[in-house]
């Protein structure tokens, strides 16, 4: 929870930070916050990250139907 809650913050600063983004992608997937993970993973592609295909693929095979 401390992670996620210094990620945040760090996107309320800069939104448009796409690495802080895709790391709390990363956070959610451990979490298991598929949906919200599947979210921060959109943003951080549309800022410009490249997220893993694996950390995609983990989450989409998670996320419930």
């Amino acid at each position: 929870p401390e992670a996620a809650a210094l990620i945040r913050r760090i996107i309320e600063v800069a939104p448009e930070n796409a690495d802080a983004h895709n790391n709390l992608a990363a956070v959610y997937l451990a979490q298991g916050r598929f949906e919200e993970a599947q979210e921060r993973v959109h943003l951080a592609e549309t800022a410009g990250a490249h997220v893993s295909m694996q950390m995609k693929a983990d989450i989409e095979a998670r996320r419930p139907p």
